[in-house]
This record gives structure tokens, C-alpha cells and sequence, in this order.
């Protein structure tokens, strides 16, 4: 098994899965309008009505 790392290191082999790490609030509304399709800022507008 390490034997099987050692050679895919030595072979530069590129992990199939980028790394997991912790988003910010900011990436994750900005990565939702792309998703929905909004326009950037959008969803700041919705966050900050407050209905009533």
C-alpha cells in the first residue's frame, strides 16, 4: 500500500476530488445566484426586506 502511494506520487497523479474546505457566506450566496440565475446582488435585496 505505501508502495502504491510512493508510485503515483512519483508519477504525478492529481487527486480525483479537489479539497473539501469551509466556504464563506459570501461564496455561498454568490455560487446560489449562479445556480438560480439571479443577477449578483439579488439575493442581498431578499436578505435584507423584511416582509410584514
Amino acid at each position: 500500500m505505501v508502495r502504491n502511494v510512493i508510485e503515483l506520487r512519483a508519477n504525478n497523479w492529481v487527486p480525483r476530488r479537489e479539497e473539501v474546505k469551509a466556504k464563506t457566506i459570501t461564496e455561498i450566496h454568490s455560487e446560489a445566484e449562479k445556480n438560480i440565475g439571479l443577477r449578483p446582488g439579488a439575493t442581498a435585496s431578499m436578505r435584507n426586506s423584511r416582509g410584514g
